[in-house]
Order: structure tokens, then C-alpha cells, then sequence
């Protein structure tokens, strides 16, 4: 017999799978969703009961009798417009705040300039004053609540944010959640820009149909990882939640030590040294990537240097592999545009080098589906659709 908690993570799990099967396809069966799904036809029929009385789902009718006769098949579709989520993005320079249906529709509702590593008590005065203009203008008995995404450490379980590039805080960090809760009443999750960004691609992107995920966010800033392991996405305690902004051991030729830390992060750095600069005309890794795609492609310096620099890449990942084994490692932010040879290095050298051979050799690279601008709002959406069917509101 199921525990509880094993039970109540099945019911939670049956909701999600029901949710994308019906974003799939316009109407769906309850026999087919439950083919669809991969649950019993009475595990379906319990958890589309109660997302009708919710008006999730909605009932379209019934289908015609089949030639051996029996009931006529009823059709459900999903109710996207029932119910929305008001996101809010703060990012390094700008503030992006988009409405989210149940089918993850996202609608762009006003970007707000800001300055890098705004304080945070700003940062919560300009959170309260847009949600409550918003709210003015619709109907908030259909909002599931407010998720807001930041760039930097989120601790999820205190519900606290700490200094990063985005917003300037205190060493003890800033207690966002509850000031936030507190002065817009209603639900509220606070969550960072990657985890957001992997749960939108569990959801409906890359990750769809695998648990165990390494998503691997890159931009100008820096690299950040984040994890799904055996279908739960990870949000720690404290620090980088769940993100590991972790160094990798790089071989050194230095007589009398063997492995030194690289001075990039657990991928390469993005900034490139004095020494490559001079090599380039270009400032970091992902402008490199950029140059090669067009005339710098000819100079055999750019060809070397970027060679360079995805090998060092190649081993961020490998570490990766050696420590959790991923079905999947996604490339998000603008690691998408790395070309398509380009990750198929970075696959040669994860089978060749990786410790554990039996199960890296069926690791796979990709790219993430979703932009990473629409990514961080399904995922904050998800995660407030979560908590929901948790009832831990």
C-alpha cells in the first residue's frame, strides 16, 4: 500500500501529466489521456473529477458510439483561460512582468528599467506597487498568485534572496517571500532565473520525458547549473539553491602540483583572459562563439581559441556526468547558439573522458526548446501550479 506522502506525490504527478497531455491536443478522451499519461483509467477519472470542479478542465461532450457498441467516449479539453499566474522576472537591468495562462501562453505585459543590484528594499516596493496596478484591471479571483524569478542565490525554504549582480541585499540576506506575501495577499513563490528556466523545460521543452536533467544556463555573466534528479527538481536550502556555481580541477604543467583549480567557474569563464584578448578581437567566450560564426571563422587564432574554450566546456559537463549520470544535459540562455558541430564536440569528449562509461554513454546534449524570456515565466508558473496542487499555499 502507498504511504501518504508517496500518494500525494502521485496525485501531484497525475495532475501535471494530465495538464500537458491535454496542452498537446485541442480535445482529448479520458481513455486516450490515460494511454497518453501512463496512469489507470480510474486514477484519470479521480484527478480530471476534481479538476473539473476546479475549471481546469472542461467537459466538451461526448463522441460517437464505436460499432461494438458500449458508452460514447467523453472529451475533455483544457480550460486554458480559467486560471493565470502573474510572473514577475528581475533581472540585471530590467524588470519584465508577463500573465501566464494554465496552457503557458505568455503575454508580455511591460518591461521597467532598473539598475543593477537595486536594493532590495526597492526591489520589493517596485514588486507591490506593479502587482497592485495590475490587479486594479482584472479579475483577480482567477489568479493563482504571483511568482517572481531573480537572478542569484534564492533560498526557497526560508524564502530569503541574497547580493547578486540583480539586487543589493544585506549578509543576512532579504526575508522576500514574507514581505511580499504579506502586503499582496495573495499566493506567492519566489524562485531563481535557472531552476525557473529547467522546470519550464521539464514542463514542455527538453526535459519533457526524462528525470535526471542538468540544465546549464550561460550568458555574459556567468554560468549557473541547476538539477532534476529522478524527476524532482532540486531547490536547496540555502547558498545558490540548488544552482552549483562550483570549480572544476584543471591538469597544470606547475612542478609539484598535480591539478590546480581553473580560474573559470565549473564551465569556462566567460571572460576571456589579457593574453586570448590580445589573440581576438573579442571580450568573452560566448562573443568568440559569435566571431567564429562569421568572417572570424577563417582565422585559424579564432578556430584554436574557441577549440580551447569548448574543451574546457567539455570538461564542465564531464564533471557533471561523473557526479549525477544525466539522462539529459540541456543548453540554455545563449548556449543555444553554439553550433550544432560545436556540441557535438563537447559529446565526443563527454563519452571519451567521463568516469562512468556504461551510463554517460547514453547521456545526450541539447539544446533548450524554449526561449530562455519565455522559459523563466512557465517556470514560475509551474512552480506556483505545484505548490497548488500541494495545497502548501
Amino acid at each position: 500500500m502507498l504511504d501518504s506522502r508517496k500518494a500525494r506525490y502521485n496525485r501531484i504527478d497525475g495532475k501535471r501529466a494530465i495538464l500537458t497531455g491535454l496542452r498537446a491536443s485541442s480535445r482529448v478522451s479520458q481513455a486516450d489521456l490515460a494511454s497518453r499519461v501512463g496512469l489507470t483509467p480510474s486514477a484519470v477519472s479521480q484527478i480530471v473529477g476534481q479538476m473539473i470542479r476546479d475549471k481546469w478542465i472542461v467537459n466538451i461532450g461526448q463522441g460517437k458510439t464505436t460499432a461494438a457498441g458500449g458508452r460514447p467516449p467523453a472529451y475533455l479539453a483544457l480550460n486554458a483561460d480559467a486560471r493565470f499566474t502573474l510572473g514577475i522576472y528581475v533581472s540585471t537591468l530590467r524588470v519584465d512582468i508577463a500573465k501566464v495562462n494554465l496552457a503557458f501562453d505568455v503575454q508580455p505585459i511591460k518591461s521597467i528599467p532598473k539598475p543593477a543590484a537595486m536594493p532590495a528594499e526597492d526591489v520589493l516596493e517596485l514588486l507591490v506597487r506593479e502587482f497592485k496596478e495590475f490587479a486594479s484591471g482584472v479579475n483577480m479571483s482567477d489568479c493563482d498568485g504571483l511568482s517572481v524569478m531573480l537572478g542569484g542565490p534564492v533560498d526557497h525554504t526560508a524564502g530569503t534572496i541574497s547580493d547578486s549582480n540583480h539586487v543589493k541585499c544585506g549578509p543576512d540576506g532579504f526575508p522576500l517571500w514574507q514581505l511580499l506575501r504579506e502586503q499582496v495577499k495573495v499566493p506567492v513563490v519566489i524562485d531563481s532565473e535557472v531552476s525557473a528556466s529547467l522546470s519550464a523545460e521539464m514542463w514542455s521543452g527538453a526535459g519533457l520525458k526524462h528525470h535526471d536533467v542538468a540544465y546549464i544556463y550561460y550568458d555574459n555573466r556567468g554560468s549557473v547549473i541547476g538539477f532534476c534528479l529522478n524527476g524532482r527538481l532540486y531547490r536547496g536550502k540555502a547558498g545558490p539553491a540548488g544552482q552549483i556555481y562550483g570549480y572544476f580541477f584543471d591538469h597544470t604543467p606547475i612542478e609539484g602540483k598535480a591539478y590546480e583549480y581553473h580560474d573559470g567557474r565549473f564551465l569556462p569563464s566567460v571572460w576571456l583572459s589579457d593574453e586570448e584578448k590580445r589573440e581576438v578581437t573579442a571580450e568573452t567566450f560566448l562573443d568568440l562563439n559569435a566571431f567564429a560564426r562569421g568572417d572570424g571563422g577563417n582565422d585559424p587564432k579564432v578556430r584554436r581559441l574557441l577549440a580551447k574554450r569548448l574543451d574546457l566546456l567539455a570538461r564542465g559537463m564531464i564533471n557533471i556526468c561523473n557526479l549525477i549520470c544525466p539522462e539529459v544535459i540541456i543548453l540554455g540562455g545563449r548556449l543555444v547558439e553554439l553550433e550544432d558541430s560545436s556540441v557535438e564536440f563537447i559529446q565526443k569528449r563527454l563519452v571519451e573522458d567521463a568516469i562512468r562509461k556504461v551510463h554517460v554513454n547514453h547521456a545526450r546534449i541539447v539544446k533548450g526548446e524554449l526561449p530562455f524570456s519565455k522559459a523563466v515565466f512557465i517556470g514560475g508558473a509551474s512552480y506556483l501550479l505545484n505548490k497548488w496542487f500541494e495545497r502548501s499555499l
